[in-house]
């Protein structure tokens, strides 16, 4: 039996033809989530719980002002996101993944220039014990000693990779160039700054940036908001500290029309960044700048992507 022909596009020379019979998106099915629920908690945190019980499962993210623009040590802001599930004053890192096993759970982290996220999810019946195991991570955090030295040569080798490559210093330059004295625009620790690191200074961004008043807590999954609300204020009880957070200063603009050359002899690629100024967060078009920035350059299906690497073969991996 033969198979039926297949419709093509016209290929280009050199490369497979593309199908063009390919079948049409349907539409969007409707997101639909329970009323979002808010509620403070003891020393001032905010907690949303939004109900979405389509599976027996909760997600939580946890978002702390501990990001990297508001370290004042270089290297502490990245010591304290590798080391935060290292261990706490009741249990070891590796009892503490045990016991989140244990209730289907998992927590990671991650960070910016801004903040800092917990984020987790755990099966619905457990869902106390994650907030339990939450506020002890985040009040009672031990940074190991031997942890911190483990992960002070691991991001040290991290950063000589990096460094190696032209796409690592071009960032720095733009950012340097973008945000001048600002804390955005601080350069990335050096090797040396990050060994020099103790554990003195990223216990003291972790005292700073780990309050309840600036803490904002997100629950979203199979929950019923009043019990939920309920399990938040028992699990967070006695969580204190000062209210507000230290703020950034604001961003300044900067004139534009500045070509930044770095030099890298006998460097056999050439990185090319081109960076615009933007509307902060919170503004109106925040939003559809972001959808604009995803068709423009967001993954194999954008206008660079396609233009640049398809069309013209010019490089590997053009996005915005």
């Amino acid at each position: 039996m033969t198979a039926p022909p297949v419709s093509t596009a016209a290929a280009t020379p050199g490369r497979p033809a593309v199908p063009d019979d390919l079948p049409a998106i349907g539409p969007v099915p409707d997101l639909r989530l329970g009323r979002a629920v808010r509620v403070e908690l003891d020393g001032g945190a905010r907690a949303t719980v939004i109900p979405h019980p389509t599976v027996p499962r909760i997600e939580l993210r946890l978002v702390l002002p501990a990001g990297g623009a508001r370290a004042t040590v270089p290297g502490s802001s990245e010591l304290l996101g590798r080391t935060l599930l290292a261990g706490t004053s009741r249990r070891d890192g590796a009892a503490l993944a045990q016991e989140l096993q244990m209730i289907g759970g998992d927590l990671h982290v991650s960070q910016d220039a801004d903040v800092l996220v917990l984020s987790g999810s755990v099966l619905s019946d457990h869902e106390l014990r994650l907030y339990e195991l939450v506020r002890e991570v985040v009040t009672e955090a031990a940074f190991p000693a031997g942890e911190l030295r483990l992960e002070r040569g691991r991001l040290a080798e991290h950063l000589r990779m990096a460094r190696a490559t032209p796409h690592f210093p071009a960032q720095e330059a733009v950012r340097a160039e973008v945000y001048g004295t600002h804390p955005y625009g601080r350069p990335t620790p050096t090797e040396g700054q990050v060994r020099r690191c103790g554990g003195a200074a990223v216990q003291a961004l972790h005292r700073s940036g780990f309050t309840p008043g600036a803490a904002q807590l997100t629950v979203v999954g199979d929950v019923e908001p009043r019990r939920t609300a309920l399990r938040l204020r028992r699990a967070f009880d006695g969580w204190r500290g000062r209210r507000g957070g230290w703020r950034l200063p604001a961003v300044r603009h900067r004139p534009g029309g500045v070509i930044t050359l770095v030099d890298r002899p006998e460097a056999v690629q050439t990185t090319c960044m081109v960076a615009f100024g933007a509307p902060p967060l919170g503004h109106p078009d925040h939003i559809p700048l972001l959808l604009a920035t995803a068709i423009l350059g967001g993954g194999s299906p954008s206008r660079l992507m396609l233009n640049i690497r398809e069309r013209h073969g010019y490089t590997y991996n053009p996005f915005a």
